[in-house]
Formats: structure tokens, sequence, C-alpha cells
């Protein structure tokens, strides 16, 4: 008589990972209390903390498991981290009565803030140092970022100053552009609908196959979500580094996706989150919407506004898009309709613009996207029948396969274009945070490492940029020119 298997989840396991997904629906929602988000948050931050130390930084940066390091290495990260988790917390100050079960907490910190912040910075800097001299004495690994730059040779004199200085400036590096983005982003904005939209992907797949095993569907949902985190890191110690580091650029624009174009279209923003780092007032599209047909025709209204939609959605998805044909090594031929569409979408949009990109002006660094109703009424009609010619004459010069390849190139080089001007905003707003904070602080300890994390922010959005420009472009597009010779 065959053996039973053995059950992978425990029954207590299977009900916290559906706790969690419940929560994230809720939270998506805003079905839940206040206390119940910052539960939720917190449950997020623990399970990333948690991935970053199974999937062990030492041997992925160096070759070596090392556990006792990994951890440390990660209240180094979460220290220097404190800004953004304090900033959540104190966030929901702002909408918390004096009754909830956490707000003699958040209130004890909100007072403190300054100081929790600043003693945090200086903590995770001690740490991040003591690691980075610590790993002057361990044999590199082969399969490393470490011994991927070549810095694998025994040491000798000033050999063990040169190991420090370039180990710390990787664990800078990978804090910056790793794990500093991915907590903020990942785990405390998308986390939820990302995990929403794979429990909704895999019902739908589980209930066309007619066998939705409950354990089994919650531990895939969760795995993966776990799973495009743990590859993404697991990159940087394999020739594929150059585009996880480009990923991480992509992802400021897929994140304002969800940070900005949902609420305007729900006309939900989160009030806590959009109060603390955004000062200006919101005003969803469907508001500014029915304004304007209360004003103008309802027709160019609509245009005006639907092909606004589709230029922003192109301008912020396309890049992960074409990140993620990047990793595949397939080709980015775009529909001949898809072609049609984004060329027509992106001259609306140029010429009668609802988005504007700013950058924001407070404590806190990155690009505004704010909304506007139609300024220019008089140019509706003309605009409308210059995009919808663009369309036509676009998808008509597509039959040829000649002119769909040059209308490709043309469509991915305005992507990137769009895109520079959007990571540009990005990089002017966190230079000037960090040449702000340099000059506030009075430690020297502490303005040595704000200026480090001040050049790794700069080489990674002036080489993040220029790298994957080249692979989505000049090396993409002749390397399949070349097979079809």
């Amino acid at each position: 008589m065959p053996k039973k298997k053995r059950t992978t989840i425990p029954i207590i396991g299977s009900l916290f990972l559906f706790l969690i997904i419940i929560l994230n629906i809720f939270e998506l929602f805003h079905f839940l209390s206040l206390d119940m988000i910052f539960i939720s948050k917190l449950i997020s931050i623990i399970l990333f903390c948690f991935l970053f130390y199974r999937i062990s930084l030492s041997y992925i940066l160096f070759g070596n498991k090392f556990k006792a390091i990994d951890f440390f290495i990660l209240i180094g990260y979460l220290f220097f981290s404190i800004k953004s988790i304090l900033g959540i917390i104190t966030s929901y100050l702002l909408k918390i009565s004096a009754g909830d079960f956490f707000y003699e907490i958040f209130l004890f910190i909100f007072r403190n803030q300054f100081v929790i912040e600043y003693y945090g910075f200086v903590l995770g800097a001690i740490i991040i140092t003591l690691s980075s001299a610590y790993f002057c004495f361990v044999k590199i690994g082969k399969n490393s970022l470490m011994y991927l730059i070549h810095e694998s040779k025994r040491l000798r004199g000033k050999d063990i100053f040169i190991r420090f200085f370039v180990s710390l400036i990787v664990l800078l590096s990978f804090y910056i552009i790793v794990f500093n983005l991915a907590l903020e982003w990942l785990v405390l904005i998308i986390h939820g609908p990302l995990l929403v939209i794979l429990f909704l992907l895999y019902l739908i797949i589980a209930l066309n196959k007619h066998h939705l095993k409950p354990k089994k569907f919650l531990h895939k949902v969760i795995h993966s979500a776990e799973m495009i985190y743990e590859r993404l890191i697991r990159m940087f110690h394999t020739k594929k580094v150059l585009l996880a580091v480009t990923f991480f650029l992509v992802l400021h624009l897929l994140t304002d996706f969800f940070v900005f174009v949902i609420p305007y279209l729900t006309g939900y923003f989160s009030p806590n989150y959009f109060a603390l780092v955004y000062s200006t007032p919101r005003s969803s599209i469907i508001t500014l919407f029915l304004n304007d047909i209360a004003m103008y025709n309802f027709g160019r209204v609509v245009f005006v506004y639907l092909f606004n939609l589709i230029a922003i959605s192109v301008i912020l998805l396309t890049p992960f898009y074409l990140w993620l044909r990047l990793i595949e090594n397939k080709k980015f031929l775009f529909p001949r309709w898809c072609l049609a569409l984004s060329f027509s979408s992106l001259f609306a949009y140029i010429t009668m613009p609802l988005f504007s990109i700013n950058q924001i002006v407070s404590s806190y660094s990155g690009v505004d996207l704010l909304t506007r109703g139609i300024t220019k009424p008089h140019l509706l009609n003309i605009i409308m029948i210059i995009s919808l010619s663009i369309l036509a004459i676009v998808y008509l010069c597509t039959r040829w396969k000649h002119m769909h390849v040059v209308a490709n190139f043309g469509f991915i080089l305005f992507v990137m274009v769009f895109a520079f001007i959007y990571l540009f905003n990005y990089f002017i707003s966190i230079a000037s945070y960090y040449i702000l904070s340099i000059q506030n602080f009075e430690d020297l300890f502490i303005r040595t490492v704000m200026f480090l994390f001040f050049i790794i922010s700069i080489l990674f959005y002036v080489a993040g940029y220029t790298i994957f420009f080249k692979f989505a472009l000049v090396d993409h597009m002749f390397k399949h020119k070349k097979k079809k010779k």
C-alpha cells in the first residue's frame, strides 16, 4: 500500500497565509482600520526581513554563508531605513484617535522621531562599517558579486584597506539600490496589490482546472511573491547583476503607477501616506472629468482623458515590460494596434497633458504626479483629429514589415526619452535631499556616510539608465538583426 504524502504546510501555517492574503485584500479595498493596516504593514516587513535573511546576503555578495553576519547586516539595514519605517508609523498619527490601541506608541515615536532617526542612522553606519571590516579577513567565493568584480585575491598590506573600502561600498550600494527601494516600494506600497493579483490569477487557473486545494493554493500565492523577491536578489551574484540593477531603476516607474494612477482612477488616496509625503491637494480623474464635461463637448473630453490615461500607463509600465523581455531574451516587437494607439495617445498627452511630473518638496525625495483639467479647450478639436490621424497612419503603415520594425524602434525610443525625463526628476530630488542632509549634519562620520550614499545614488541613476538604454535599444535591436542575417 503506497504511503500517503506528508502535508507540506501545517494547518496553522495555512491559516496564517490565509490571514495575510485577506488582510492585503481588505487593505486594497480600504476595509481595514488603521490599527489593522499597521499590523498588515508590520507583517509585510517581518516577512521581507525573513526572506532577506534566508537568502544569505553574505553568500550573494561574498560567496560564503555567515548567518550571524547576515543577521548583523539586516539589523544595520533596518537602522538605515528607520526614517522610512517611522515615516509610515507617524503618518498613521495623522488619522488615528486618542482611544486607539497604538496611539500612545505612535505619539511617543512622533515626539522623539528626530532622535530615533539620528541614532538609528548612526548605529546602522557603525554596524555596516564593522561588517565591512569583518569581510577583510574572509575568503571570497566564486559565486559572488565580489568575485565578479575581481576582489578574490589574497590580501597583503594596503590590500586590506582596499578590501575594506570595496566591501563598504558594496554593502552600502546594496542597501541603496536593493534593500531600501524594495522595503519602501515592494513591501510597503505594492506588496498588497501584488499578492491580490497573484491570488486572483491562481484562483482563476485553479477553478478552470477544477482542482482547488486550499493549502497548496495559499502556499503558491505567497511562494510566488517570495520567488519574485528572491530571484531578483540572487541575480546579484551572477553575470545578470547589471540587469538586476536596471530592474530597481524601472521599479521607480512601476511603483508610481500603483501610487498615483490607481488612486487617481479610484478617487481614493491613502490619507496618511499622501498627507505625509505630498503636501499638494489631490483631484481624482473622475472629479476633473465631471467638471470638464459640464463645460466642453462630451466626446472630445472623453477622448482627451482616455488617451492621457493610456499615455501615462504606457510611460510607467512599458519599461517594466521591456525589462521582462530582456531577462527572457525575447524580442520587443509590439503589435500594430499597440504601436498605433501608443503613438496617438502620446501625442495627445504632449499637446494636452492632464498629468504633470513634479519633484517632491518636503523632507522626503521622489516624484509627484499631479492632475489637472483641460486648460486649452480651443485645441480639443485639432488634437483629436491629429491623434486619430496618427493612429490610422501608424496602423496602416505597419502592415509592411520594415515599417513595423521602424515604428517599433521609434516607440521604444519615445518611451526611453519619457523614462529619462521621469527618472531625471527623481535624480534631482534625491540629489537635493542628500546635499541638504550633508549640510545639516555636523558629525563628520555621518556626513561621510551620507556623501557615500550621494555618490552611489548618482552612479545608480546615471549608470543604470545608460545600461538599460544600451540593453533595450542598442544591444537588443542589433543582436536580432545579426540573427536574421
